[in-house]
């Protein structure tokens, strides 16, 4: 449904001044951290990362999970030195709230930065101009249901209705007579105000009862497991849901 765009913004200043190989100074241990986006955070950035340390020269690198959930580790030795890069795929607006405070120089977002968010980050630069914000992906929008669904289709305006809580039942849509049940981003993801502004649109707005995820692949796992639910994901999550 749809395509949508992921953005990779980079706080120049904050990057070029924390990045050790823009300097003669032994680098840190730890080189960079990105922040934001679970659709990109997930497995797309773990992978560019790792391809980005192998062409700086390092070695023997590995993707380790951390104690948070989303969040990981990518490590990786020069010699006898370990450096390692943090990735934290807490959701689209977690990046930039994280190149505000400092605590990320990388925010990912499978959304255009908003205008608050330029405005916060004024002191940054020009977020939304080619310096700063780097198309990496084109991705689309995925509506998901149990593999078992009898349900081969279904329009826009239905999804708007299901979603908004107007349609209840799978049989108002010529399914079978059983309760949907909704599955759903959270207020964080990009993907959600993607399917907020292309779905629900100003006439619709979620059905409280809706279960919230922050990971893609967590909702999209739970919806396969689930004979009357429905989600929505990014294209590469959609895993064994149909």
């Amino acid at each position: 449904l749809g395509r949508f765009v992921h953005i990779l913004v980079i706080g120049a200043v904050m990057i070029t001044a924390h990045s050790p190989w823009a300097s003669p100074q032994p680098p840190s241990e730890r080189l960079f951290t990105l922040h934001g986006s679970n659709t990109i955070g997930a497995h797309l950035a773990p992978t560019l990362v790792k391809s980005y340390l192998l062409s700086r020269g390092l070695s023997h690198i590995r993707i380790v999970p951390l104690e948070t959930e989303n969040e990981y580790r990518v490590i990786g030795q020069r010699g006898d030195k370990s450096y390692h890069i943090d990735i934290a795929a807490h959701g689209s607006s977690t990046g930039f709230r994280s190149l505000y405070t400092g605590s990320a120089q990388i925010a990912m977002s499978s959304r255009p930065i908003k205008d608050a968010e330029i405005s916060r980050l004024h002191q940054l630069g020009k977020m939304d101009e080619f310096g700063a914000e780097h198309v990496i992906a084109i991705d689309g929008l995925a509506i998901i249901t149990h593999s078992k669904n009898t349900v081969e289709q279904l329009n826009i305006t239905q999804i708007a209705n299901i979603f908004s809580g107007k349609i209840t039942n799978w049989q108002q849509v010529g399914g079978e007579n059983a309760s949907i049940n909704l599955y759903a981003r959270d207020e964080k993801s990009g993907t959600w105000d993607t399917f907020k502004n292309l779905v629900l649109g100003s006439s619709h707005t979620l059905a409280q009862r809706a279960r919230r995820y922050e990971s893609n692949d967590v909702l999209s796992d739970d919806v396969s497991q689930d004979l009357h639910g429905i989600g929505f994901v990014g294209l590469a999550s959609v895993r064994r849901a149909k």
